[in-house]
């Protein structure tokens, strides 16, 4: 018998439903993992106004204004998880820690996606002091002598299985799930995004758009490993839209859409 039932069982009169839609907003993501089993997963960018988030060359620091960088190391401290591809830690060599400007933050569990081990064993995510670790997720079929390099106090691994040389998303997720991770903070880039929303494992859109053109570039989504829309009828339509300004740049919120069935769910 459910609590309700119960307590009407007992004589008490119960109003449901009150406020649900605000309740269920600041409980998704405890929902989203108790009922699926898996972290709410939030992708989060910073862009110019025509959806880069690099130059060509692979240049970009500082697309987004410092308040946007500042909201953005809070909601670092306040998820559970964060995680980048292969890609994003060759190039930018992230710390991936929690720095809010008010003081020091609580860093989130650090998550690599990098099945074929290229990104480079002295990287700074793999070489820091920091309470929470850092999870390297690789190909399941990597010899054990691969790992020597990676090793350190604060990295852990974990083996998926990669067929392609992309991690299946899904399995990932379930993964985290059961390691008790609610929330995760999808930091890029663009193919990791792309991954995750043809998997239909994207909940939620932090966007920031900074008054910047760059007239090319790496796009913030790109999914150039299948799942993109062939018509404009067959686009992801996102709900709860919102727009606010950061500083000078202007942050846009969505909820997305469970991709449609079929699609592909890897990520590079």
């Amino acid at each position: 018998m459910h609590g309700i039932e119960r307590l009407e069982a007992a004589g008490v009169e119960v109003t449901s439903g009150v406020r649900e839609a605000e309740c269920d907003r600041v409980n998704r993501y405890f929902f989203t993992w108790i009922t699926q089993g898996r972290p709410y997963v939030v992708l989060k960018a910073a862009s110019t106004l025509d959806g880069r988030i690099a130059t060509p060359e692979g240049d970009s620091q500082w697309i987004s204004c410092e308040a946007s960088r500042a909201l953005a190391h809070r909601w670092r401290s306040e998820l559970d998880a964060i995680l980048v591809g292969a890609e994003t830690v060759r190039k930018d060599d992230p710390r991936l820690t929690a720095r809010p400007p008010e003081g020091e933050g609580r860093d989130p569990l650090r998550i690599v996606l990098d099945a074929g081990l290229r990104t480079d064993p002295n990287a700074r995510i793999y070489r820091q002091e920091s309470e929470a670790p850092t999870l390297l997720v690789i190909a399941e079929e990597l010899p054990e002598s691969r790992l020597a390099p990676y090793r350190s106090e604060g990295t852990e691994f974990l083996r998926l299985p990669a067929p392609g040389g992309r991690i299946d998303i899904p399995l990932l997720l379930r993964a985290l799930g059961q390691r008790d991770v609610v929330s995760l903070l999808v930091e890029g880039g663009g193919r990791i995004h792309g991954a995750f929303v043809a998997a239909g494992a994207a909940d939620e859109m932090r966007l920031f758009l900074a008054p910047k053109l760059l007239g090319a570039g790496r796009p913030w989504l790109d999914m150039a490993f299948g799942g993109a829309a062939k018509r404009i009828a067959d686009a992801f339509e996102l709900s709860d839209l919102q727009v606010e300004p950061v500083g000078t740049d202007l942050l846009v919120t969505a909820r997305f859409p469970a991709a449609p069935s079929g699609q592909p769910s890897r990520a590079p």
